[in-house]
């Protein structure tokens, strides 16, 4: 599975995407690479590469982004070793890079940061990394909510 995210255009500044380790690797949240995007040309990448976008700090981008997989090679005997399941992930070596994390995936979001936009519920249905993989001191957004309730005063 290979991913194409083609810059179109328009003028920005920011917004370059945080490349991070492979999925279930123990440094999959370890940041590698950033990339920035330029008018015109593609970056190609692996699917199982860990990857987000940074924040558009001025202005608006215009990216092409194609999933691309292959029915053919997802029946193969070589396919198997990119399905991961929760057990097939590592033990993380420690706390990922905040680069790395996301509010979507992560259990531990809100242990690296503090979203004004977002209430700490713990209710967000992330699901990495997986218990069993969990770094030494892991601290689940879950748990940081009901030490934090949030009341109509505080948010």
């Amino acid at each position: 599975e290979v991913t194409f995210n083609v810059c179109l255009g328009k003028n920005f500044k920011g917004a370059g995407l945080r490349i991070c380790g492979n999925l279930a690797a123990a440094d999959h949240r370890k940041s590698s690479y950033l990339y920035q995007h330029v008018k015109g040309r593609c970056l190609v990448h692996l699917g199982h590469r860990r990857h987000g976008a940074d924040d558009i700090t001025h202005g608006e981008r215009l990216n092409f982004i194609a999933w691309n997989r292959s029915s053919e090679f997802a029946r193969s005997r070589h396919c198997l070793r990119y399905r991961i399941r929760a057990r097939d992930y590592a033990r993380e070596n420690g706390p990922p890079d905040p680069v790395c994390v996301s509010y979507t995936h992560d259990r531990d979001y809100y242990a690296f940061h503090r979203d004004p936009l977002r209430v700490a519920t713990g209710n967000n249905k992330a699901w990495c990394p997986p218990p069993s993989a969990e770094y030494a001191g892991f601290v689940a957004s879950a748990a940081i909510a009901a030490s934090n309730p949030v009341t109509e005063e505080s948010g």
